[in-house]
């Protein structure tokens, strides 16, 4: 990857003074079979949140668009999206196959222990729904209470835009 403005900075002691559960080598510079384990948080970090449908043939949706015509499918596609509880959270279609629906939050979330819709005078804790039909008198539900992205599925393969990946099977 090209090189990119450092974030963060990691201290590695050698020292034999260390207590020895934060240790990487003893003290004769020999490794143990257990080593110390460390796990780095970025807390509040944005990403873009990413959710990939994907559709089993046995599917109710899959069946339900196959047994659309072109011009049908297409209008069924632009009124299905995932639906959140606050107003600054938004999703686009990133990109539609026959077994493949990809949808991206339109701008980055910040990773927090709870979630709560900021729009709600409440503070109700925020809501992701996949619903079809929106707009229209036949709006439904698809899938209720989608889940929020953990921070082991981070992908900053694309620079400079950071993802995180939600896969849903339907």
């Amino acid at each position: 990857m090209p090189p990119q403005p450092v974030f963060g900075l990691i201290e590695l002691s050698l020292a034999s003074t260390l207590a020895a559960n934060y240790r990487i080598i003893e003290a004769d510079r020999s490794l143990t079979a257990q080593r110390p384990a460390y796990t780095i948080q970025f807390n509040n970090r944005s990403t873009t949140w990413r959710y990939t449908v994907h559709l089993l043939p046995t599917s109710p949706l899959y069946l339900e668009m196959a047994a659309l015509s072109a011009a049908d499918k297409t209008t069924y596609l632009n009124e299905l999206n995932i639906v959140t509880n606050d107003t600054s959270i938004t999703f686009d279609k990133d990109s539609v196959a026959d077994f493949d629906i990809v949808f991206k939050s339109h701008t980055p979330i910040a990773f927090l222990e709870r979630y709560v819709s900021s729009s709600s005078a409440t503070h109700d804790s925020l809501s992701l729904t996949l619903k079809k039909y929106i707009g229209d008198p036949k709006e439904d539900f698809v899938k209720t209470s989608l889940p929020f992205p953990s921070g082991g599925t981070i992908d900053a393969t694309q620079p400079p835009a950071i993802y995180s990946d939600v896969f849903l099977t339907l």
